[in-house]
């Protein structure tokens, strides 16, 4: 059985206060997957000079940590039951940092899932993020995206911040 703490007396409309009090209870929720979120306008892609093949795609991220990944039962585009090729939304949950180092997440960056927890194949797939938006009460970031899951995006982040080890 799980023991939560006493709610503390919290003026109402004390956001901080709630946040403080629900960043805990929180943690082990959001602390599942390890993600960034890049502008994929700022990749650099090099070419071979003579073949046109594409050799390297390298891009910087704009925001690096523990983000809940998780699926909603509703599909984006569907022309088929079986399609490979059906778009579905996932949400990122993302914790508001103590620091609000969050970017300004906007329509058509992606989230890239460098550690995908108990879930590998959540690496394989390119997250289109569609939309950021919470409530004022919010506890977390809200990030909508929708997946194509033929789509296998091939980025090198191993120079980019790894998710500590427990």
């Amino acid at each position: 059985m799980v023991a939560f703490p006493a709610l503390p007396n919290i003026v109402l409309g004390d956001a901080q206060g709630y946040l403080d009090f629900m960043r805990p209870l929180l943690k082990p929720w959001i602390e599942q997957a390890w993600v960034a979120i890049i502008d994929p306008l700022a990749k650099v892609v090099v070419r071979d000079s003579v073949t046109e093949a594409i050799l390297s795609v390298t891009v910087e991220p704009l925001w690096v940590g523990w983000s809940r990944v998780q699926p909603l039962r509703t599909d984006v585009t569907v022309k088929k039951a079986v399609d490979s090729t059906t778009q579905r939304t996932v949400q990122f949950w993302i914790d508001f940092p103590a620091d609000e180092t969050i970017p300004d997440v906007r329509p058509g960056y992606e989230m890239v899932v460098i550690d995908g927890g108990n879930d590998p194949y959540l690496l394989l797939n390119k997250y289109v993020v569609t939309g950021a938006l919470n409530s004022s009460m919010a506890w977390q970031r809200t990030i909508n995206t929708f997946v194509d899951l033929e789509s296998r995006p091939n980025y090198d982040t191993s120079s980019w911040p790894q998710r500590p080890v427990s």
